[in-house]
């Protein structure tokens, strides 16, 4: 009964972390955009949105070769990328702003921040929940790694929905292992 506990434990405190990620990520981002409106920063986003405009032709003219139908796969994973495939653009221009290159680079950069606040809180409490998913012995608690750990602080990092799915899954494969053995 002790190891149940403690997996209990060890998956509980992971999924309170990974949603307190989520949270320190969302005030940051609010914070940032509070900064962003502040100091005007969409002179610089509009900059490189040009910036990338004029890339992406100078991309699409030195492949004059490229028929329609491959120029037009690559617009529309350019605009997958900017505003998400569900945004329901059907377009044959992309559509290209400061606002869009904004978003594309705060997504980016929370990401980046929420993985490595991730990695710090799992080493910090040596979270591990690979070692937990490799050891599917009964009554056996697992020894974290460095690598599981850090991998676990990634894992916390991509987000609540995630760990949730990956404690399911280490919980199934350990009833499993408990059935068989």
């Amino acid at each position: 009964m002790e190891t149940l506990e403690q997996a209990a434990v060890v998956f509980t405190l992971a999924l309170a972390l990974a949603l307190v990620i989520e949270r320190i990520v969302e005030i940051c981002k609010s914070a940032y955009d509070l900064l962003d409106r502040r100091r005007d920063w969409a002179r610089f986003w509009t900059r490189r949105a040009y910036r990338l405009r004029d890339r992406l032709e100078a991309r699409l003219r030195s492949h004059g070769w490229i028929d329609p139908a491959g120029a037009a796969r690559v617009l529309t994973r350019f605009d997958e990328m900017l505003l998400g495939q569900g945004a329901g653009h059907d377009g044959t221009v992309p559509i290209l702003c400061g606002d869009l290159v904004r978003a594309v680079h705060v997504r980016a950069g929370a990401r980046l921040l929420s993985i490595g606040l991730g990695i710090m809180a799992a080493a910090a409490l040596r979270v591990d929940l690979v070692s937990w998913a490799r050891e599917l012995r009964p009554g056996v608690v697992p020894e974290p790694t460095t690598v599981g750990i850090a991998l676990t602080g990634v894992l916390l990092g991509l987000g609540s929905a995630l760990v949730h799915k990956a404690i399911r899954h280490i919980e199934t494969r350990r009833q499993r292992a408990a059935e068989v053995g």
